[in-house]
C-alpha cells in the first residue's frame, strides 16, 4: 500500500441519564488524520478528505512538529448519548506509506447537571370549621427546578377522602379555599411533582355541622290592624328547608300544609289568607329532619 491505517479503536461507557447532560466536547491528538465517532455517528474529522472514506483513505497531508502534538476540540451534540451503554469510536490514518510515527490521544469530556431531587410539599396542619364556613389553605412546595426538561414544578388539591364533595376555589394554587358539602372528617391532599417525581403531604379538616338556632315562632298577628291576612314570622337558617303547618283544633284532625319555605334571610314571614279574626288557629314549624 502507499499508506497504512490502524484498525478502529472503541470504547464503551454508561450514561445513566442523558438528558442531565448540558454540554459534551471531544478533543483529538492525531498524527496524520483522524475521524471519530459517537454511538456510529462521527462527531469529529480533522487531516481528513471531505465525503466518504474508508481503510485505505489517506490523510491530507503529513504533520509534524507543533501540529502533532495539538489537542483540536469541537463540540458534540449531547442528544446523541443514549441512556445505558455508549460507544466511542476512533480510526487513525496515515498521510503514506513512508511516514515513520503515528498518534491518535482522544478526550471525550462532558458537564451535567446534579442528580434531581425529590420535590417536597407541606400541605399545613390540620383544621377544624363549622359550616358554611370554608377551610383556608396554605400549602407550601420545594423543588431544585429539575430535571431538564422539563424543570417545571406542578402542583393540586385533592381530596383524598371524606363523606361529601369537596370544592376548591383554585385547585392549583397553594393558598386557596376549600368548601365542604356535609359535615364530617375529610383528608385533602397536596401533590408536587417535578416532571420525574411527584410526592404529597395530607391535612385533615374536621367539618363540624351548621349550627341552627332555637326554632320557634316570633310572631303572629295582623299586619297595621287590618284583618285581611294573617302574617307568621320566625328566624330561620337561609338555605334551610321549612315547612309551616296549621290546625284549627289541637283535640281532632292533623296538621295541615300552610305553605313550604326556603329562606334567604334569616327573617321569615308566612301569610295565612285563609283565617279570620273569629277563627282559633294553631300553627308549627318543620324542618325535614323533624
Amino acid at each position: 500500500h502507499a499508506f497504512t491505517v490502524s484498525n478502529p479503536a472503541s470504547h464503551a461507557f454508561t450514561v445513566s441519564n442523558p438528558a442531565s447532560v448540558s454540554a459534551l466536547n471531544v478533543s483529538v491528538q492525531r498524527d496524520d488524520g483522524a475521524v471519530v465517532y459517537l454511538n456510529g455517528v462521527e462527531i469529529f474529522r480533522s487531516n481528513m478528505p471531505a465525503g466518504s472514506i474508508n481503510y485505505l483513505t489517506p490523510a491530507l497531508i503529513a504533520v509534524g512538529g507543533t501540529d502533532e502534538i495539538t489537542f483540536y476540540s469541537q463540540p458534540v451534540d449531547p442528544s446523541l448519548l443514549m441512556s445505558g451503554a455508549n460507544v466511542l469510536a476512533a480510526e487513525i490514518h496515515q498521510a503514506n506509506g513512508t511516514s515513520s510515527d503515528i498518534i491518535l490521544d482522544l478526550e471525550l469530556s462532558g458537564s451535567a447537571l446534579p442528580p434531581n431531587q425529590v420535590p417536597s410539599a407541606n400541605a399545613g396542619p390540620d383544621q377544624t370549621i363549622t359550616l358554611p364556613a370554608s377551610a383556608t389553605l396554605n400549602g407550601n412546595v420545594s423543588d431544585d427546578g429539575l430535571p431538564i426538561p422539563p424543570g417545571l414544578l406542578t402542583f393540586g388539591w385533592t381530596k383524598f377522602s371524606g363523606p361529601g364533595t369537596v370544592t376548591f376555589a383554585n385547585a392549583n394554587a397553594l393558598n386557596t379555599t376549600a368548601g365542604f358539602s356535609t359535615a364530617g372528617t375529610y383528608v385533602l391532599r397536596l401533590t408536587a411533582n417535578d416532571g420525574a417525581s411527584s410526592v404529597s403531604d395530607d391535612l385533615a379538616v374536621a367539618v363540624n355541622g351548621q349550627v341552627q338556632p332555637p326554632l320557634h315562632i316570633d310572631s303572629v298577628d295582623w299586619p297595621s290592624g287590618t284583618s285581611s291576612v294573617l302574617q307568621i314570622r320566625f328566624t330561620a337558617v337561609a338555605g334551610q328547608t321549612y315547612t309551616v303547618q296549621y290546625r284549627d283544633s289541637l283535640s281532632a284532625g292533623g296538621w295541615l300544609k300552610l305553605a313550604d319555605v326556603q329562606p334567604v334571610t334569616q327573617s321569615v314571614e308566612v301569610l295565612d289568607p285563609t283565617v279570620t279574626n273569629s277563627t282559633t288557629r294553631y300553627y308549627r314549624i318543620v324542618t325535614p329532619q323533624q
